[in-house]
């Protein structure tokens, strides 16, 4: 089992056929969200190709039980699967008779719990000419979602793209939570409230999106509070914090807004019920709030894409179905790319003298560009210590390099790093000065240093 650290957005990524194609990084399943991942997942799913046969149960099957077999940080929200096929299931019976029919795969997905969150699961389909059995492929759209709106049948490659952004938008949207602060004066105990956050209204009974419940004196909480128009982690009970004079506050954790409404702590409204009717109360002054607070919370988002040789149409509908999925992943990252923490957390991999292999080309880049690099000396010997955001670190000595004549140049001023990947005219390295790290690539005769990586 694979434990994940460092927060943010993880994907996997899983292409099947007769077979299944999934991406693999350091030989874990999933990988988070940087730039060079990026890169990463988009090359994979560009490469992956055709072939006679739609294991699909089988696929959506697989990348359940790899979610459930790992472990991601605490502040995990959100556990989603997106499914893209285009026609019925012709071979998953081969892995198992289980695997029969769809029942069994829709009842792992809907029973599996990651980090004791269920899965939320979405199914594209794009019906293929010999897709002939038409309910039998609307069941399958069915029983791999996890609600009947996440079924989403489409017409052309068009919508299949649309449908991709829709989902990516609102996965990004789910995993940013607010933490809202009101200050409102005093009830009398066993009064009625309602807050509405939808604007300026003259009745209560219009909003959309508010919280309501009943002043708890005696017990200094608001108590019986639902919601209308969010979700929030308080529940029904929500402690209350005595401030100056007549003043409470509280505070609402893990907001999320639906219908895409932003909060605006100037549209808050207090109202309050007597004799069953609401009144505005006019003592309530929604700037004494607290601006609202914004989170990113991790999340892991799995990608399950039909490679069937169907879609190897004369519309090219599999690199249509290809782009998609990439423009799914630059969706996600233009939100959350450019604040992603380095990957260098997780605990498959840590940097050591006495690892096992080199790092690759991708390992170094992301060395160099998600970290924070300090340029020191350390028993006498200068290089660069390298602290990842979590707070690990390591120290790369500045060793120069050893040219092909036997001597070395630079030592104290460079540093010369090989890497296991290829590039001309020999191989690829991690390089630094005492102002800068690049990437480069030199002969293998000359002498670079190494600095190993460790699978766990």
């Amino acid at each position: 089992m694979t434990q994940y650290n460092t927060s943010g957005l993880y994907l996997g990524v899983m292409g099947f056929n007769n077979a299944l194609y999934p991406y693999q990084y350091n030989s874990s399943n999933f990988r988070l969200l940087t730039s060079s991942s990026k890169s990463s997942f988009q090359s994979h799913i560009s490469g992956l190709k055709t072939a006679i046969g739609t294991a699909l149960y089988y696929a959506v099957d697989k990348a359940v039980s790899n979610l459930e077999n790992s472990r991601f940080p605490a502040d995990l929200s959100k556990v989603a699967i997106v499914t893209f096929t285009d026609g019925l299931d012709r071979g998953s019976v081969e892995y198992g008779d289980e695997y029969e029919s769809v029942s069994a795969v829709s009842q792992h997905l809907k029973s599996a719990r990651v980090d004791g969150k269920a899965i939320d699961a979405y199914a594209i389909g794009l019906k293929g000419n010999d897709a002939t059995n038409v309910s039998r492929f609307k069941e399958n759209l069915t029983a791999l979602s996890s609600s009947a709106s996440n079924a989403m049948e489409v017409a052309d490659m068009d919508e299949v793209n649309a449908k991709f952004q829709e989902i990516a938008n609102s996965l990004y949207k789910e995993t940013k939570t607010l933490s809202i602060s009101i200050v409102s004066p005093g009830l009398t105990n066993g009064q009625k409230f309602r807050f509405t956050f939808d604007g300026n209204l003259d009745e209560a009974t219009s909003s959309t999106c508010y919280i309501e419940g009943v002043w708890d004196r005696k017990n200094n909480v608001l108590s019986s509070v639902s919601y209308q128009g969010l979700k929030c982690s308080n529940g029904s009970s929500v402690s209350l914090t005595k401030e100056e004079s007549i003043f409470y506050s509280f505070t609402l954790k893990d907001v999320v807004l639906s219908n895409d409404k932003v909060f605006e702590k100037s549209k808050i409204q207090m109202w309050l019920q007597e004799g069953g009717v609401w009144g505005k109360n006019s003592e309530f002054n929604p700037n004494s709030s607290s601006d609202p607070v914004v989170e990113q919370k991790s999340a892991v988002i799995m990608l399950v894409l039909d490679c069937s040789s169907s879609l190897d149409d004369e519309k090219q509908s599999f690199k249509q179905v290809q782009t998609a999925a990439n423009n799914f992943i630059s969706t996600l990252y233009s939100s959350v790319g450019s604040s992603s923490s380095s990957e260098g957390s997780t605990s498959t991999i840590y940097v050591s003298e006495n690892g096992s292999r080199m790092p690759t080309d991708d390992e170094f880049r992301e060395l160099r560009d998600d970290c924070t690099w300090e340029w020191t000396t350390q028993n006498g010997v200068k290089g660069y210590k390298v602290t990842g955001p979590n707070g690990n670190s390591i120290f790369l000595p500045a060793a120069g390099y050893r040219g092909c004549n036997g001597f070395v140049y630079y030592e104290g001023k460079e540093g010369k790093y090989w890497s296991s990947s290829s590039g001309y005219p020999g191989a690829d390295y991690l390089g630094f000065y005492s102002d800068v790290a690049y990437m480069s690539s030199n002969y293998r005769y000359n002498g670079l240093s190494v600095r190993l990586v460790k699978d766990l």
